[in-house]
């Protein structure tokens, strides 16, 4: 299968980050992204992940990512 590629928000915990692992686990490319920069930078460092720490409830944040 193609690896797919997802931009996952809400990835410094809880479920988003569990989609993070789960995505990786089937061989997905995947950006993290939240509102936590350092929970985010922690994320990033541990999985190996690029990231994006910002607000995508803006369209400003929205077009930054």
């Amino acid at each position: 299968m193609t690896p797919r590629r997802a931009i996952v928000t809400g990835a410094a915990g809880g479920i988003g980050l569990a989609l993070v692992e789960a995505l990786l686990a089937r061989g997905d490319q995947v950006v993290a992204a939240d509102l936590d920069a350092q929970r985010l930078a922690e994320v990033g460092a541990r999985l190996g992940v690029p990231t994006w720490a910002g607000d995508v409830s803006s369209e400003a944040g929205v077009t930054e990512l």
